[in-house]
């Protein structure tokens, strides 16, 4: 367990030391599905829309929003509430995931603080609204292959049971409580799961695009055996938001966002090796944060 950071507002300086520890700690390993590792969820809130859609080369992402109000799920928690998730079906080979007795209990093994208050746009309620819509919805992953397609479509849990004390978040109650996940969706989890470091992942939970990058780059530098070189177009087209390529201003900006982020992965992951000479990104084969064989022991 890293050492938690000072109390007080927390600046880009806090969040860099805590990235150096990172660097310096033992890898916290974790997995994740890899079509989620290539096709992103929804960056900002998208309003009414239930229905989403994010492709990849040969993957795409379809999520449909569930329940009596649909919602999709956005931002940086439903992307580590996957996370834990994939963690979890990895570590216990089980569809049934248990969550624990308080709200305070969850947040403590998701890896987010929970000092802050509960009110509209509190962490507890913003962590609420968006498992409620993470848990509800339906998933669907593609795979192009040469001789023909692989889908797998699931519900991301069969059965939601979540018994915490609304007013008392940090008040155990007599139950634990627990989700369980779509058959098809466990198996694909276990199929082909994509070793992280979770150390790495929450320390840069402020930014689901650096969320995203760290994820897409584990799982492409996994197998590189010589360079990539890619345009920003390229890039933006893979993580903006809304892409619209005709827009060089979106993707220089999108540029400036990206490498923002890349910087901090590279101090917490010095072996990360990449350039970006005028108009590209290049990256290079690289030790990987999780080694192969770090990533199954114990399981």
């Amino acid at each position: 367990m890293l050492p938690a950071p000072r109390a007080g507002r927390w600046t880009r300086d806090d969040q860099i030391d805590s990235l150096i520890r990172v660097a310096d700690s033992r890898p916290d390993v974790g997995f994740m599905v890899r079509p989620l590792a290539l096709c992103t969820l929804p960056r900002t809130d998208p309003g009414t829309l239930t229905h989403y859609v994010r492709r990849n080369g040969r993957y795409a992402l379809v999520v449909i929003a569930g329940g009596p109000e649909p919602r999709l799920p956005f931002g940086v928690l439903p992307r580590l509430l996957l996370s834990w998730i994939c963690t979890e079906a990895v570590r216990s080979r089980s569809r049934r995931l248990v969550l624990g007795r308080s709200l305070a209990e969850f947040m403590r093994r998701l890896g987010v603080q929970s000092s802050d208050s509960a009110g509209r746009y509190g962490i507890r309620t913003r962590l609420r609204e968006q498992m409620t819509r993470l848990f509800r919805a339906s998933i669907e992953l593609t795979e192009e292959l040469p001789d023909g397609v692989h889908t797998v479509a699931d519900r991301v849990t069969t059965d939601m049971r979540l018994w915490w004390n609304p007013r008392r978040f940090d008040e155990p109650v007599s139950r634990d409580s627990t989700i369980v996940l779509g058959h098809d969706l466990f198996n694909e989890i276990l199929a082909a799961p994509v070793p992280i470091d979770l150390h790495v992942l929450r320390e840069l939970k402020r930014s689901s695009l650096g969320l995203d990058l760290y994820l897409w780059l584990t799982y492409r530098l996994f197998r590189l055996d010589r360079p990539l070189r890619l345009t920003w177009r390229q890039v933006y087209r893979q993580f903006a938001r809304r892409p619209e390529p005709q827009f060089r201003q979106s993707v220089k900006d999108f540029r400036k966002d990206a490498l923002r982020e890349l910087g901090k992965i590279r101090v917490a992951w010095p072996q990360l090796c990449y350039s970006t000479p005028k108009g590209f990104l290049v990256l290079r084969p690289s030790p990987p944060r999780v080694s192969p064989a770090s990533s199954t022991e114990g399981l």
